[in-house]
């Protein structure tokens, strides 16, 4: 039921504004039902009564002698009777003087009578007047009486109109007063909750933010452990492994030493067959590029070759940048291009017995300029066709650093760009240009955009040390922070 301030109510209406028959709507002010039924309006003119000798000429003074008529005395006789009366009524009359004197003086005592009577009529017509006037002002005052009555009911109405209006005006101002006071208590409250709210959530956030942090740390504590616990189990598999590698090395070695024994055999024995074969053919002719070998290079497959460095590869064909086909000691198969050196073709002659070739060393890199260079220290497959592929341990030469991730060079004969981070520089001066240095000894993977994945075993470069537990470096041609627990400083 509340409204607003700006809100109109329409007063009530009393009922004689809304039934006419009622109220003010009767006369004299009161209500119609109860209305006197002899009540008359102030226009009313009231006729006077008249006496019953003006209605009646039989009585009154329409009698004889001015008495009622009925009541008149049966002997009595009039004036003009004559006669001798009754002895008893007969009066002994003294008549001094003339007869005619004493009818004057009865017609005297008659017209003494009617005038007695007239003045009886005009007191009694004063008296009617008088009592019509005082009517009148009894009507008078009673119409004052009623106007007076009326005024004051009028002036009680007023008043009762006006008190309902301030009764009316106080319970509004009162409505207005709780409504206010509802609004201001449920603002009070709204602003209490919304406070209360705000503080909750504000300690639901502090309990959420101490949580995690309490399970990031327990998370880097765990991390950590296991971190150093598989940092004592890698410890010893790479032990292990170191002892078993050095164990396959110089099983290779030998291995290595055997088979080019082998094939030193193989190749002055075929040698002396081409030379025999050569003798006894002197038609045969030979032609096609060649080249010479610079390094030792062991096939690893069966369509591969095998040759030491010195000899001399023929009918090469060349299948991409980085390999060609050749032919060496009686067998054809692919090999790097990058172990030997093509050199000038020769034309078809006779051919001479050949001689024996001492095995000789390749000839040391610093007979060219190679320009700065590195030995690989992960094996890295290009991606692209500007990128070169390399072998762990195998040297990049004619290095150029154009971007800080990214740099130029030279490897199995072929130029191209590689992540730096996979190499080692020779130049310990240029070494130092990549700071603080170490190896990864956990897989890492990155967990948000400031940090860069570390690969187990995996060089990571210009380290700064930030905080005890996260550390920022470049590693695999990025830079971010990672976990300090999963890098071993050199």
């Amino acid at each position: 039921s509340a409204v607003g301030f700006e809100h109109q109510s329409e007063l009530s209406k009393h009922t004689s504004q809304t039934d006419g028959a009622k109220g003010f709507g009767g006369k004299f002010g009161v209500q119609k039902d109860r209305v006197d039924k002899s009540a008359v309006g102030f226009e009313h003119q009231s006729e006077l009564s008249k006496h019953t000798s003006q209605t009646d000429g039989a009585k009154g003074f329409g009698g004889k002698f001015g008495v009622q008529k009925d009541r008149v005395d049966k002997a009595a006789h009039s004036f003009d009777e004559s006669g001798d009366g009754t002895a008893q009524y007969k009066t002994k009359i003294d008549v001094k003087g003339d007869v005619k004197n004493f009818r004057s003086r009865f017609e005297n005592f008659g017209a003494a009578a009617e005038e007695e009577n007239r003045r009886k009529v005009e007191e009694e017509k004063r008296k009617r007047d008088l009592e019509f006037k005082r009517q009148v002002e009894a009507s008078k005052k009673k119409e004052a009486a009623a106007e007076e009555q009326r005024a004051k009911e009028e002036q009680f109405a007023r008043e009762e109109e006006e008190r309902r209006r301030a009764e009316e005006d106080r319970r509004e101002s009162e409505a207005r007063r709780l409504e206010e006071e509802r609004l201001a208590a449920e603002e009070q409250r709204r602003t209490e909750n919304q406070s209360r709210a705000e503080e909750e959530q504000a300690l639901e956030q502090k309990r959420r933010e101490e949580e995690q942090r309490r399970a990031e740390e327990q998370r880097r504590e765990e991390e950590r452990r296991r971190a150093e616990e598989e940092r004592i189990a890698d410890e010893r598999r790479r032990e292990e492994d170191r002892r078993m590698e050095e164990e396959r090395r110089q099983a290779e070695e030998r291995r290595v030493a055997e088979e080019k024994r082998l094939a030193e055999e193989r190749r002055l024995e075929e040698e002396r067959a081409a030379a025999e074969a050569a003798a006894q053919q002197p038609s045969a002719t030979s032609g096609g590029k060649q080249a010479k070998a610079i390094y030792d290079y062991v096939a690893g497959d069966d369509d591969e070759i095998s040759f030491s460095v010195g000899d001399l590869i023929t009918q090469i064909e060349m299948i991409d940048d980085g390999w060609a086909t050749g032919s060496v000691h009686g067998k054809k198969g692919m090999f790097p291009i990058g172990y030997a050196e093509i050199v000038e073709e020769q034309s078809p002659s006779k051919p001479t017995r050949a001689q024996p070739q001492p095995v000789v060393e390749p000839s040391p890199p610093a007979t060219q300029d190679l320009g700065q260079c590195g030995i690989a220290l992960y094996d890295y497959d290009a991606a692209d066709s500007d990128e070169i592929s390399f072998a762990e341990g195998e040297e990049i030469t004619n290095i150029e650093m154009p971007d800080p991730g990214w740099w130029i060079g030279i490897c199995r004969g072929k130029r191209g760009i590689f992540p730096k981070a996979y190499i080692q520089l020779n130049d310990a001066a240029a070494q130092e240009d990549l700071g603080k240095c170490g190896t990864a000894i956990y897989d890492y993977e990155a967990a948000a955009d400031d940090e860069t994945g570390l690969t187990e075993g995996g060089r990571v470069t210009n380290i700064e040390i930030i905080d005890e537990g996260w550390w920022i470096g470049i590693s695999g041609g990025r830079k971010g922070m990672f976990p300090s627990s999963y890098v071993q400083l050199d």
